[in-house]
């Protein structure tokens, strides 16, 4: 097994599928293509490095979001052992909000709110019970945007950044699933897997 491999592997869970694998290494790079294009026709004119940058940031922002959903991830990243430590110490790793301001002149308060907002809403989401983990999550990541839009505008060509970021670390990474049987109307219980559909 090569070093690429198990760092996939620590990222999409070992038991990702092929299905899950194509679909979330698919989308990482079509999110890679629509910043490159957004941060050439966006904006003013920008160095290479800023260019690779942005692209860089897309496809570990980005694809974050849809690897983190996935069954696979979600299974490695709340497996026994896995707990708000690990899931803070996950989000903290993200300065992202940081290397945007520094790199293509992001307002530091900005930067701040997004970063610490993150932290904030993680906590919360991980020391809620499990059961509402999941809408607590949406409801904290659609506050976090509303409240970094105020602060201040978003980067010309990285209007993506904030919205994708809190996607992947708030709503994808944060909430321990929560099975549910059936639904409403269909004597649904909480706590019990769905049968497998054929």
């Amino acid at each position: 097994m090569t070093a690429l491999d198990r760092f996939w592997q620590q990222a999409a869970g070992p038991g990702a599928t092929r299905l899950e694998n194509r679909f979330n290494l698919g989308w990482a790079a079509l999110a890679g293509l629509g910043a490159l294009a957004l941060v050439l026709l966006r904006g003013p004119q920008r160095p290479a490095w800023a260019v690779a940058l942005a692209v860089l940031l897309a496809v570990d922002v980005a694809g974050g979001v849809s690897v983190n959903a996935s069954p696979a991830a979600r299974a490695w990243w709340h497996r026994p052992g896995q707990g708000p430590r690990q899931l803070l110490l996950f989000t903290a790793a993200h300065v992202h909000p940081f290397v945007v301001a520094a790199a293509f002149g992001g307002d530091p308060r900005a930067a701040a709110t997004l970063y610490l907002g993150n932290l904030v809403a993680v906590g919360l989401v991980a020391a809620a019970p499990r059961p509402l983990q999941r809408a607590l999550a949406l409801v904290l990541a659609g506050l976090l945007l509303a409240l970094v839009t105020a602060v201040a505008p978003p980067v010309p060509g990285l209007e993506w950044f904030a919205p994708l970021l809190v996607l992947k670390l708030v709503a994808a990474h944060a909430p321990a699933d929560w099975p549910v049987t059936g639904g409403a109307g269909r004597g649904g219980r909480i706590g019990q897997s769905m049968p497998a559909r054929r």
